[in-house]
């Protein structure tokens, strides 16, 4: 059940800014945040005062737990301090990975993903057994202003500081969504998003990455040689897994910024 009950909010964990951009973004819906960088932090709350959990550590594996039994213990801690509404955040490389284990003999490489779909599983099943709302996000590739990891700024790096640059994946569908629209998105879902509901959040453009690299190139001015590896192989999830249709009939959520807006903004 949706329904803007959302008052105060638990930040874990995760990439420092988008737990930044994310608290201020509550902070402007009139929604009282705590940032936790840790455990111990955690449990020295006061009990019955927050009402939602914003999980970040599975969406980098810099912060992604060590111990997949982690998330279970987060979801005790928070069933707890009075918490009822938990929102995880993994990333549509799950999707892959599912299609890849339905569909194909390749071995799976991304043991991170791999990882950020194990830990959904744990906490969807944890969360059922502690009666406490599961709401998991699926965000594409994340990008802004100050954040350093990702693919957007290593490209961004890389076609700065080199004349020929090697690619490979040029026919692979991809997106990325700016960090304002993500932040809004995830509110959104604190807000008005459904239990035991899982939202793909993109910016509903999705393109071959071979395109986003030519606009990355026009907006940065490079004019870096691209060299791409053979892509005949390139297993790409369908466009249609790239839309937002729960999330925006659910919440109303749409996304305002363009990848062209968005790296304009960075490149300013």
């Amino acid at each position: 059940m949706g329904g803007g009950r959302m008052k105060r909010a638990i930040l874990t964990m995760g990439n420092p800014v988008i737990r930044e951009a994310l608290a201020l973004e509550l902070h402007s819906q009139h929604i009282q945040t705590i940032q936790v960088q840790n455990w111990s932090q955690l449990s020295q709350l006061p009990k019955g005062y927050y009402d939602t959990c914003y999980d970040l550590a599975n969406m980098s594996l810099s912060n992604i737990a060590t111990d997949l039994f982690q998330i279970s213990t987060l979801l005790k801690t928070c069933s707890r301090l009075g918490c009822n509404r938990y929102i995880g955040v993994g990333s549509i490389g799950e999707k892959e990975v599912i299609s890849l284990m339905s569909h194909s003999e390749e071995q799976l490489q991304d043991r991170f993903t791999v990882h950020q779909l194990v830990a959904h599983c744990m906490g969807q099943y944890a969360a059922n057994q502690l009666h406490i709302e599961f709401l998991w996000a699926l965000p594409v590739g994340i990008y802004g202003t100050c954040l350093s990891v990702g693919e957007i700024p290593r490209l961004i790096e890389q076609l700065q500081s080199s004349d020929t640059l090697q690619l490979d994946g040029a026919e692979q569908i991809c997106d990325f969504l700016h960090i304002n629209d993500f932040v809004r998105a995830l509110v959104a879902i604190g807000q008005r998003g459904i239990g035991d509901t899982e939202y793909i959040i993109s910016s509903q453009n999705p393109k071959k990455r071979v395109d986003f690299v030519t606009i990355l190139k026009q907006i940065l001015g490079c004019d870096t040689h691209i060299i791409w590896s053979n892509t005949e192989q390139v297993h790409s999830l369908p466009i249609s897994l790239y839309q937002n249709t729960r999330l925006e009939q659910h919440t109303g959520f749409y996304p305002q910024v363009s990848f062209y807006e968005g790296i304009q903004s960075i490149s300013d």
